[in-house]
């Protein structure tokens, strides 16, 4: 295997920049990519672009984006993050900014994507992240690129390389829009059986949440004393999505959870809702071990005689109960909650057969979605294997 420093087989390798005063969304005509539009899956997003006006960008000697360009993070808290441009890439004129390089490759030596793919590896990574420098906001040089060791097989392979690659990862994409098409089918199902409830066209008994359901309380506002191993302790950091994530959970004694254990008693079926953090989001306890909670946590404790949990949970979810969220929220620097807001949500009360017929859907739509998900995660590792196999 032939190997070749990146600095070898680049033919530009340039950083961008913005007009004095800055940019916003606003402020112009072309889109400009920052470090926080590089996704972890080498994909570019268009989530909150800035923009630069035509005149700048026409008098910009670096920076613009081309199709087939590597992009990496040069400083910061993702230094080092990789997104590469395809032909999906939705603008015919964008530049970089400041925190970003642009890498063009000589096609003659290289394939884009297979050096693309490389530095998206381990390995890769850590070549970029051996020039890194600094403290408070660290970040790499342009020199970065004489430490990269490229493996670079002859085009046939790279082309073979990249084909492969390629295939899996579409796969992955498909099995990750089919994961979100069921996402999306229930929340069309909850609103065509219950109607949207900020209008409540179908005239639903409103009762506020405080009102309906038996108690309302939140976790401790005291940091406990983490340990190794002992009794689950549940942040809204492991809220994702609408369940309870418990990789990366944390721990605290029997005793210390026994005395948070009287004011927060979550049990299967409760619901928890994030109410500092990402605020707004439910989740189900669908577990039966017990477990303690932190503040920014609110525990819903409701009667199943008049409220289905995945119901409740999906309603909590919902966007229009989201704008009563953010409507409510307090604080500056640290946005929250808090119970006396929670209680006061207003809540649809369709008949209990309708909720447990949505219940119903939700559960077999779930069994799917995970069976989808162990699936995601097989291709996920066989993609790895397969860089592993590739770039060591």
């Amino acid at each position: 295997m032939n190997y070749t420093t990146l600095t070898e087989i680049y033919t530009d390798l340039e950083s961008g920049s913005r007009p004095k005063g800055g940019v916003s969304t606003t402020s112009g005509d072309i889109p400009t990519i920052g470090a926080e539009h590089l996704n972890n899956t080498g994909t570019i997003n268009s989530h909150n672009l800035k923009y630069i006006e035509k005149d700048f960008f026409a008098s910009m000697k670096h920076g613009h984006i081309t199709t087939e360009d590597i992009l990496i993070v040069k400083d910061g808290a993702t230094t080092g993050k990789v997104a590469f441009v395809d032909d999906a890439f939705p603008y015919k004129k964008a530049a970089i900014n400041e925190h970003v390089f642009r890498v063009a490759i000589d096609k003659n030596k290289a394939i884009p994507k297979y050096v693309f793919y490389f530095l998206s590896s381990s390995l890769g990574k850590q070549q970029i992240m051996s020039d890194f420098r600094g403290a408070t906001v660290g970040g790499i040089s342009r020199q970065f690129a004489d430490k990269i060791k490229v493996p670079l097989p002859d085009i046939a392979e790279q082309k073979r390389i990249v084909a492969i690659l390629n295939l899996v990862s579409s796969f992955i994409n498909t099995r990750k829009e089919s994961i979100k098409h069921l996402d999306d089918f229930l929340r069309s199902t909850f609103l065509e059986m219950f109607g949207d409830p900020r209008e409540n066209n179908k005239k639903w008994d409103l009762p506020k949440l405080g009102n309906i359901c038996s108690k309302i309380t939140d976790g401790t506002h005291k940091t406990p004393k983490y340990k190794n191993d002992g009794i689950r302790f549940v942040s809204a950091k492991n809220i994702i999505g609408n369940h309870i994530n418990w990789d990366q959970i944390k721990y605290i004694s029997k005793d210390e959870h026994s005395a948070l254990y009287r004011r927060c008693n979550p049990q299967k079926g409760d619901i928890v809702l994030t109410k500092s953090g990402s605020i707004g989001t439910a989740a189900l306890v669908d577990v039966d071990f017990e477990f303690s909670m932190f503040e920014s946590l609110a525990l819903i404790k409701y009667n199943p005689v008049s409220l289905n949990g995945y119901f409740l949970r999906d309603y909590l979810n919902m966007d229009s109960t989201k704008l009563f969220y953010s409507s409510s929220v307090k604080g500056i620097s640290i946005r929250h909650l808090h119970l006396v807001d929670i209680r006061r949500l207003p809540l649809i009360c369709p008949p209990l057969k309708l909720q447990n017929e949505y219940a119903t859907t939700v559960e077999q739509v779930e069994s799917t979605k995970q069976k989808m998900k162990e699936s995601l995660e097989q291709m996920s590792n066989c993609f790895n294997a397969l860089m592993q196999r590739y770039f060591g």
